[in-house]
């Protein structure tokens, strides 16, 4: 198979069967080649039978669980109904300039892609970029503003032929670099026209394109700059111009101290103080922030081919997984979903319990073909305030959300806990999830298990510890 011969894969793993049908790694292996062959259907019985067999063959779970992530992805249409008891705040669209903006209740960072998939550099990308942000607008709760904050996205693009807008240039079909900047900038203007015709109430605002750390992309957004004030003001549209607290005057460039990191052109968390200030200032946005801090970062399907990533960690590049322990932890959470989609689709479980679901990431990636009811609790009012809204713009109106400790009566149960998860007592907090929990309980967490005396055999009921 990995050699790509997969027609005498299956001809293998068939003739290991023939000889040995109740191998559950036969199976598991036969499900992995099926997969291989786009043979969904089959894969899936493969991976339930070797289940069926053994049912510590995690492998075979959490590659059923996979497929059906990626076979039956999580979508649901908008919802007209307002968030409840959601408070003030303020969706973010953009590229990865969102997560930046990961700093507490106020704002909802929702990254819709790279630079390239939000680029006006030509009139066909225009219009794959308006699609592509308004299947996002159609999802919002319209009593909260929108902030657009994408607008570098021109500069990048281009100056790193990212639209191929260089060989076009050579080839006579477009103009001069500026040319090509002025006339995408004059594309976000009608774009902001089209939107604002589109959705009446809904207000937007506008964040100016930042500096940048390379002079023909900081001369590119200098050029884009003057245009969207003219288009905004020309519509009614705060402009969010914060380019002074932004621009070094010694180098002409970014501001070192607002950015992440050196070398990295992205806003710090820290530094958005004076984007809440502008806004608070304005009336949009209270002064005061409910304490809270992000612990998930996710990805889920809105719509066929529309994919929304919600990243709340400011550190960028290859070196994710090394420099931020957040990123590796939830890297390891995906897998562990994977494991309890596998479960759920053999189970046939009606209620599943995720408590301290934080912002709701596990009830969210679970889809409602899986589960007659997903309850997600947590002990924070503002973790699950922050759920709500994550759910509410996915469309995913079948999720209870509960703010209490005590857990409620259910099959399945996921538990995920941090090591800054502070449990007093958690021989206490296991006693109540047995008591709770009929079928299973799945764990994953950080923390130092020896020191919970918890039985682990509790009749019919299975326990997995994913530990790390």
């Amino acid at each position: 198979m990995r050699a790509g011969l997969v027609d005498q894969a299956l001809a293998a793993c068939e003739a290991a069967l023939a000889a040995a049908p109740g191998d559950a790694f036969a199976h598991a292996v036969t499900g992995q080649v099926h997969q291989r062959r786009g043979n969904t259907v089959e894969a899936i019985r493969s991976y339930s039978a070797a289940l069926a067999l053994d049912d510590n063959r995690h492998d075979a779970r959490e590659l059923l669980g996979g497929l059906l992530q990626r076979t039956f992805p999580v979508t649901a249409p908008p919802r007209d109904e307002p968030i409840r008891d959601a408070g003030p705040f303020i969706y973010v669209l953009g590229s990865s300039y969102a997560r930046s903006f990961a700093t507490g209740m106020l704002y909802l960072p929702l990254m819709m892609g790279t630079s390239f998939t939000l680029s006006f550099l030509t009139d066909d990308l225009a219009a794959a970029s308006q699609a592509h942000i308004e299947a996002h607008l159609d999802r919002i709760d319209r009593r909260h503003p929108v902030l657009l904050a994408f607008f570098e996205s021109n500069a990048l693009t281009h100056h790193q032929d990212k639209a191929g807008t260089h060989a076009l240039q050579r080839a006579g079909k477009l103009g001069s670099s500026d040319d090509i900047i002025v006339a995408g900038a004059n594309r976000y203007g009608a774009f902001l026209r089209t939107a604002a015709a589109r959705y009446p109430g809904l207000r937007f605002l506008v964040l100016n394109a930042c500096p940048q750390l390379v002079r023909e992309q900081q001369h590119y957004v200098e050029l884009t700059n003057p245009i969207l004030k003219r288009h905004c003001d020309a519509l009614g549209i705060p402009y969010i111009d914060v380019w002074d607290d932004l621009y070094d005057p010694a180098t002409g460039l970014i501001r070192e101290s607002v950015c992440t990191h050196p070398g990295d052109v992205h806003l710090s968390k820290a530094s958005i103080g004076f984007i809440t200030g502008f806004l608070s200032e304005r009336g949009l946005l209270p002064a005061a922030d409910q304490p809270f801090v992000w612990s998930h970062m996710m990805r889920f399907a809105i719509g066929p081919g529309e994919v929304t990533r919600l990243w709340t960690e400011p550190h960028a590049g290859a070196t994710n997984l090394v420099h931020s322990r957040l990123v590796a932890f939830n890297a390891v959470l995906e897998r562990a979903v994977a494991h309890v989609i596998g479960t759920l689709s053999l189970d046939g479980s009606s209620r599943v319990l995720i408590p301290h679901c934080r912002e709701g990431f596990v009830p969210l990636a679970i889809s409602p073909y899986l589960a007659a009811q997903i309850v997600g609790t947590d002990p924070d009012p503002a973790r699950v305030a922050m759920a709500r809204r994550l759910a509410h713009f996915a469309g995913r109106g079948d999720i209870v959300w509960q703010t209490e400790a005590e857990p409620v009566a259910s099959d399945v149960a996921f538990l995920v806990l941090h090591e800054d998860d502070s449990l007093a007592d958690l021989d206490a907090h296991l006693e109540s999830l047995f008591r709770a929990v009929t079928k299973r309980l799945f764990v994953l967490s950080t923390h130092d298990w020896q020191r919970a005396s918890v039985t682990w055999a509790r009749g019919a009921r299975q326990v997995t510890m994913l530990d790390l």
